[in-house]
């Protein structure tokens, strides 16, 4: 009977089910692409140490520091070092990784090049070392050309090459303090941690000028590590992470987790959609059990048919619910089927050719079947209500056509008052147990501990948090036919319309309360959702510190010379002042010298008045334009006849072209 019905009501059948697809293809899709995100062991050394790499170590604490890493250290994870988890180094002399082990290392250098482009310099990232390797394949890769052989070769990004204007086979003048240098462009390269966009250089050992690369990594090529001798590395100051160890070849006794906390980016972008998808679910959960009320009102002579030949209310539930689980199950897999393809669309864009982005595609199978089960339970749910009703029918009223609106009962409204008491005590427990236990993560990893409470709780928190609202959504919903019924009696004097609507409202309240609910939980979705959202602008804000007054630009005058890697004072400070002049007359300046590189100046936010802090040290001079007419908080524009440049300009890029029309 349920099948029939579905198939005499497609279109209606159609909707309901498009309407639990949505919410579940949004959740199924950020599930997919949040554990796309998550590196499996093996993808993590594919990508982290290529193809045949043995090991990769980081030398970051002199020896006997105490040292203790987790087992991914460096390549993921952290590593303490004595009481700081930054881990910098502590005092002390640091040794060479060569002579800890006996196998064939290869040096990564990091830093920066300044290439010359014919639009002037620039300075971009370098990488100096003999990486282009078979062994290291996964982790760079050469796309065109060779690998850079001898000094003055170098293999270029794409994006960089196509920046430059060049080809391979060309070349390309480096600016150092020592003079200029000539590269030869080899080939084109990639790594793991390069995007399509990225604008990066790899040069063989030789080319760059001392100090411009620092000792980042080196790679063990033909020599396998285990856990013991990861511990003795440590001793020695050197984290590493080992192939054998990460694929979990051997037991790692007295390693960190690998794990920082499953309440990370990943956890609170899952949270989210759930919260989210759970409070669509919902409003389709109202929407859809109007429908299925049409249809079972639809069925009631023929309910009232199958009760006169012996069914009892158990068979009539049974047959109204089958087709809220059997479209909650269409909706379900269509939504879940949707999800995976947008993901599978959406994450090489995310991506944009950065394979650490998203290191494979991940189908979490759990959260896959877990979502379809709440699309089951909420087609379920929105018939179990309509499955009720149309099982307490009267058999001869039925099959005559009658109609009459249902009585309210005492159940009713003890549920319509104790529902909603429930629902705000599980809000409270979880919104103050989220509040404690992110106070104590806090402190603790303050503290130097990253993992001091288990995840699990966040989680519960967050549940509680969750399912708090949904039923103190479903408490009002109980409520709102005696809230429809009470506001038909005080319209009783009211004008005719007003009294006969309110008179239908109450009277039809399987109609009515479903549309009221739906408009309701849309509107608490959005607040909800602006909540959030003025949350996270409310710690932006209280986090923001001010670099100068309100209502005023602040210009430093140190420029920071890329090509000798030094901080030297920018000569043409007066044109500074003349351009503000310029463009605002009235306003009036203050000179601050004598600085540290990151001044500490105090101002009076009510009178802009500034104050130098103590300190001793430092050459770098700021320059501070408090005024009535300038502001960069970008609200109002700004108009200068005598600078077309800037006209309608806003001011928070007034900053800029200052500078630019004081080095003119």
């Amino acid at each position: 009977m349920a099948a029939r019905t579905a198939r005499r009501s497609l279109g209606r059948s159609i909707l309901v089910a498009v309407m639990i697809a949505v919410p579940v293809a949004g959740m199924a899709g950020t599930a997919v692409v949040t554990d796309s995100m998550q590196t499996t062991p093996g993808e993590l050394v594919a990508l982290q140490l290529g193809a045949e790499a043995e090991a990769v170590l980081q030398v970051v604490a002199p020896p006997d520091s105490g040292l203790q890493q987790q087992v991914s250290a460096p390549v993921q994870g952290w590593w303490l070092t004595g009481e700081s988890t930054s881990g910098s180094p502590a005092d002390g002399d640091l040794l060479d990784p060569e002579s800890l082990v006996d196998g064939e290392l290869i040096g990564e250098w990091l830093g920066s090049a300044v290439v010359e482009t014919p639009n002037g310099i620039r300075s971009i990232p370098a990488v100096e070392g003999l990486l282009l390797r078979p062994e290291l394949s996964g982790r760079y890769d050469l796309i065109d050309g060779n690998e850079p052989r001898r000094a003055g070769e170098a293999a270029m990004t794409p994006a960089l090459l196509e920046s430059l204007g060049i080809s391979v086979g060309g070349s390309a003048t480096l600016l150092t303090a020592e003079g200029d240098r000539i590269v030869e462009v080899v080939g084109t390269y990639r790594t793991s941690d390069t995007s399509n966009s990225s604008q990066e250089i790899l040069v063989h050992p030789g080319t760059l000028a001392p100090g411009y690369t620092v000792p980042s990594r080196f790679y063990l090529l033909d020599q396998a590590i285990t856990w013991d001798d990861v511990l003795a590395l440590n001793e020695q100051g050197v984290v590493a992470a080992s192939r054998s160890v990460i694929l979990g070849d051997g037991p790692t006794p007295g390693a960190r987790p690998s794990e920082y906390g499953a309440f990370g980016l990943q956890g609170g972008v899952l949270a989210f959609a759930a919260l989210v998808g759970g409070f669509l679910l919902l409003q389709v959960v109202l929407l859809a059990a109007a429908a299925f009320m049409v249809g079972a009102r639809q069925q009631q002579r023929a309910l009232a048919v199958l009760a006169s030949v012996g069914g009892d209310r158990r068979l009539m539930r049974a047959t109204v619910t089958a087709g809220g689980v059997v479209l909650g199950l269409v909706g379900g897999v269509l939504g879940v089927i949707l999800g995976i393809g947008g993901a599978a669309v959406a994450t090489p864009l995310f991506a944009d050719g950065r394979a650490m982005a998203f290191p494979g595609f991940h189908l979490p199978v759990l959260l896959l079947v877990a979502t379809v089960a709440a699309a089951v339970l909420a087609g379920w749910a929105a018939a179990a209500v309509p499955a009720r009703v149309a099982s307490r029918i009267d058999i001869v009223p039925a099959l005559r056509g009658a109609r009459r609106p249902p009585a309210p009962r005492r159940t009713t409204r003890v549920l319509a008052i104790v529902v909603p008491i429930i629902g705000m005590v599980l809000l409270l427990v979880g919104g103050t147990m989220l509040v404690i236990v992110r106070t104590i993560a806090d402190a603790a990893v303050a503290a130097g501990d990253p993992t001091p409470i288990p995840a699990w709780v966040d989680v519960i928190a967050v549940v509680l948090i969750g399912v708090g609202a949904v039923v103190l959504q479903l408490g009002v919903v109980l409520a709102l036919p005696i809230v429809l019924r009470l506001l038909a009696r005080m319209t009783g004097g009211a004008r005719s319309a007003l009294r006969l609507a309110a008179r239908d409202a109450g009277r039809n309240s399987a109609r009515t309360v479903p549309v009221t609910a739906a408009v309701m939980t849309t509107v608490f979705l959005a607040g909800f959702i602006m909540s959030v959202l003025s949350a996270f602008q409310v710690e932006t804000d209280r986090g923001y510190q001010a670099q100068s007054p309100l209502n005023s630009v602040s210009v430093s005058t140190i420029v920071y010379d890329y090509v000798t890697q030094e901080e030297v004072p920018f000569e043409n400070v007066t044109g500074i002042e003349s351009a503000i002049r310029e463009i605002a007359p009235d306003a009036s300046t203050a000179v601050i010298m004598g600085t540290p590189a990151d001044p500490s100046v105090e101002y009076d936010q009510s009178s802009g008045a500034s104050s130098l802090a103590e300190s001793s040290e430092g050459t770098t001079l700021a320059r501070v334009f408090p005024g009535r007419r300038l502001s960069c908080d970008g609200r109002r524009r700004f108009r200068n006849r005598r600078f077309p440049g800037v006209r309608g300009l806003a001011r928070r890029d007034l900053c800029a072209v200052l500078i630019r029309h004081a080095a003119q």
